[in-house]
């Protein structure tokens, strides 16, 4: 996969971490869209995750608003897209109402 596709999000080679209001928002808009485009999904959820593993955190009415959000993508036929929505939700299960 080239990073050049990659760099509208952030920039890969400076390790420079997503904006987590963008990634809140993006998430949002895209988790409750119609219909629903697992790639996007993915990727979306992908850079939420590494904000998290980073140590990241969200106040808890965020980190609920999102889990409820991801939490409906379970339902999707995309096995690949549950599969990351079981790691989103495992870790916003900690920080979330």
């Amino acid at each position: 996969m080239s990073t050049h596709s990659y760099k509208k999000f952030e920039d890969v080679e400076s390790g420079a971490m997503p904006d987590k209001m963008t990634i809140f928002q993006d998430c949002l808009r895209a988790f409750n869209s119609s219909p629903v485009d697992a790639k996007k999904c993915r990727t979306l959820i992908a850079r939420l995750l590494r904000l998290l593993y980073s140590g990241e955190t969200f106040p808890k009415q965020e980190a609920t608003t999102l889990f409820f959000s991801i939490s409906k993508l379970f339902q999707h036929k995309d096995s690949s897209l549950r599969q990351i929505v079981y790691l989103a939700i495992k870790e916003l299960s900690s920080i979330s109402d």
